[in-house]
């Protein structure tokens, strides 16, 4: 050891000293006394982990992971859900543009009113409509119903698996047989409730009224305008299921009962501005676009919602 620090000494180093208490421990000498340094073999045992900080990055690791799966599972769901919505309003909306466009081609002949009025037989969320259309609408593509006027009556029926379905049973005018011998067709097993209102115009207040009620002297006119209510089947059990509502106008409504439609009231006229000498005349701006028309309501349950 002296031999040693003489060396260090001569060679102009800070002597060195092994700490007999501390193995692996050097004691380095400098101004004003010896100082303890580690040795190698004490920063080792110091670099690693114990088992409890091991321990504790597992768990968050695990929280962490739980929550990024959840969310990733939540927006998946949401995102399934969504696109089974759309496409189950897409379908009522194609659903409704057949019956739209059978009740807008619906025909009427003063001669025989009886024959080509409109029956009505109210039932809550399963109602039953029959008038006479012209056209192939809601009739078999392959036949003589598609080339000529036929009955139509559109009710709720059963789909092949014996669920609800909105059907329509098609039959020849002239021919002498019951609805109930037709044959129906389903136009979707979508539909568990079909509801229509008949509008009434009430001139005391100017406004359009829907009733369930279609007299036997009616029976033998077409109505003006029908709001009509599909109700889809839910997406999952239990929960609301969404609605689709529509206003139909019949284009030969008024002239079956010999009254024609509410008009708009205009606007009072108004009086032009007296322009003073070198005042500019005023721009002319074009015609407004017009809209294309009613629009389909739409009543659907929030998502998650039950």
């Amino acid at each position: 050891m002296m031999r040693t620090r003489q060396r260090s000494e001569r060679a102009g180093n800070p002597p060195l000293a092994r700490s007999a208490s501390r193995p692996g421990a050097f004691s380095l000498w400098r101004r004003g006394g010896w100082h303890s340094v580690s040795g190698g073999r004490g920063l080792a045992a110091r670099g690693g982990f114990t088992l409890l900080e091991v321990l504790v990055a597992l768990v968050i690791l695990a929280a962490a992971l739980v929550i990024v799966v959840g969310t990733f599972s939540g927006v998946v769901k949401a995102w399934r859900r969504g696109t089974e919505l759309v496409e189950d309003l897409r379908h009522g909306d194609f659903v409704f543009e057949q019956v739209t466009s059978a009740l807008r081609s619906a025909a009427f002949f003063h001669t025989s009113p009886g024959t080509y009025g409109f029956w009505y037989q109210s039932g809550g969320d399963r109602d039953e409509i029959s008038w006479v259309c012209s056209g192939g609408a809601l009739a078999p593509r392959s036949g003589i119903l598609a080339e000529g006027m036929h009955r139509v009556l559109l009710e709720m029926g059963s789909a092949d698996d014996g669920g609800p379905a909105l059907v329509a049973r098609s039959w020849s005018v002239l021919a002498d047989c019951s609805p109930e011998e037709v044959e129906p067709i389903v136009l979707s097993d979508r539909v568990e409730g079909f509801d229509c209102r008949i509008g009434v115009f009430d001139e005391d207040t100017a406004e359009w009224e829907w009733t369930d009620t279609w007299d036997d002297e009616q029976t033998n006119t077409l109505p003006h305008r029908l709001l009509i209510t599909l109700t889809l089947v839910p997406l999952e059990y239990g929960e609301v299921s969404p609605k689709l509502q529509r206003i139909v106008e019949i284009p030969l409504g008024p002239l079956s009962t010999g009254k024609r439609p509410p008009q708009p009231s205009a606007p009072p006229p108004q009086e032009a501005p007296i322009r003073g000498p070198g005042t500019p005349p005023p721009r002319r701006v074009g015609p407004k676009a017009r809209g294309s028309g009613g629009t389909t309501t739409i009543h659907a349950p929030a998502p998650g919602g039950r």
